[in-house]
């Protein structure tokens, strides 16, 4: 018995000395001695922080009492003020009277009569105003109403530039008709323009006589009405429209004014350029006016030629005739050309119109006179 208790104390003795032998993880000093844990200890025990002792000074003091008045007074006047909020006083539903319906005031834009919009006043359409009248010449005094005009057309045009300036020259409203295939055109109906000559362009067409030459560019009866179309455009540049032009007139064209068929295509193909059409009256068997005011195209027609003779004489004559043309019918228009005997005897004949009380007017005013005519 002795024995055994002797072994198990032994045993006992031995495992204390082992486990006391095994290192502690939960600690983080090595070797695991006694002193060495106890140091740990000591390290790591909190020690009370001892503040030196000593007076506050006067700023901390007067710093000190300045807040507490400060706050005291925060304090009361947030007093002051709740006691003078108003006390709600809410009633409970059944003391609560009952209010009678009243109903509010009209506002016054309700009780305001509101106009109905005014309509729209559309503007009245604009009557449309022709090419031919915006670039017409204006007349240089007061032409009474009843008074018998004359207009002087001088063809041919531009081909002789020496006698076109004399043209162009001449102190009076002569209507001046360039013919279409001539040279310098832009340059000579500005020229004409600036003095105050009326402006035209004279068309080629095909005349009764096969052996006369009209020119490049003529309109012919064997021409289908895009053909006619197509050298009618070529004839009439926007170039020389631009500078001015009013109208046109045939150059020649026995023949082919006196077709039906071809005249009613060059009208339709004429109407849009929004010029008028003299017609020149070279065959008795024309149908130009008669078709044109068909179209309503503005047009007129020659009274006169003046100067199939190129002799003065003879042209003072037939400007005779235009005057009695013009005082039977009221206006006259006569057709000449720059030749030399015409430009003598213009410049005798004009300034005796004056007395005979008759008026030179552009061809523009002539056609605007027989369109007001019933």
């Amino acid at each position: 018995m002795g024995n055994n208790r002797r072994r198990i104390m032994k045993k006992t003795s031995a495992q204390k000395a082992e486990n006391n032998s095994q290192p502690d993880l939960f600690n983080s000093s090595f070797p695991f001695s006694k002193k060495a844990k106890t140091k740990r200890l000591k390290l790591t025990r909190l020690k009370r922080l001892k503040l030196p002792k000593r007076r506050p000074s006067k700023s901390e003091i007067i710093t000190f009492i300045g807040g507490f008045i400060f706050g005291f007074l925060f304090v009361f006047l947030f007093l002051m003020d709740a006691e003078k909020a108003p006390q709600i006083i809410y009633k409970t539903p059944e003391k609560m009277p009952v209010e009678k319906f009243i109903p509010e005031e009209p506002h016054p834009e309700e009780t305001t009569v509101i106009k109905p919009a005014a309509p729209i006043v559309k503007p009245a359409p604009q009557k449309h105003i022709p090419l031919w009248q915006k670039n017409a010449l204006p007349t240089a005094e007061k032409i009474p109403t009843d008074a018998k005009v004359i207009a002087l057309v001088i063809d041919d045009m531009g081909i002789d530039k020496k006698r076109t300036k004399e043209i162009s020259e001449l102190p009076a409203p002569l209507t001046t008709s360039f013919i279409t295939y001539a040279s310098h055109l832009p340059e000579q109906m500005a020229k004409a323009k600036e003095d105050k000559k009326e402006l035209m362009l004279h068309i080629p067409m095909q005349p009764a006589n096969p052996k006369v030459d009209s020119g490049p560019n003529t309109l012919k009866t064997d021409m289908d009405a895009a053909l006619i179309t197509q050298v009618l455009q070529i004839s009439m540049p926007q170039e020389l429209l631009d500078i001015g032009v009013v109208g046109i007139n045939n150059h020649m064209g026995s023949l082919f004014t006196a077709d039906e068929k071809s005249m009613k295509a060059f009208l339709h193909a004429f109407k849009p350029y929004d010029l008028f059409f003299i017609d020149s009256v070279t065959s008795k068997d024309s149908v130009g006016l008669k078709l044109a005011d068909k179209e309503h195209i503005a047009a007129a027609s020659r009274n006169i030629f003046i100067d199939n003779e190129d002799d003065e004489n003879y042209i003072l004559g037939q400007l005779k005739k235009l005057e009695d043309a013009a005082r039977e019918n009221g206006f006259a228009i006569g057709i000449g050309h720059p030749h030399d005997g015409t430009i003598k005897a213009l410049k005798k004949w004009l300034p005796t119109l004056k007395a005979k009380q008759l008026y030179l007017v552009p061809a523009s005013y002539v056609v605007t006179r027989r369109l007001s005519e019933p």
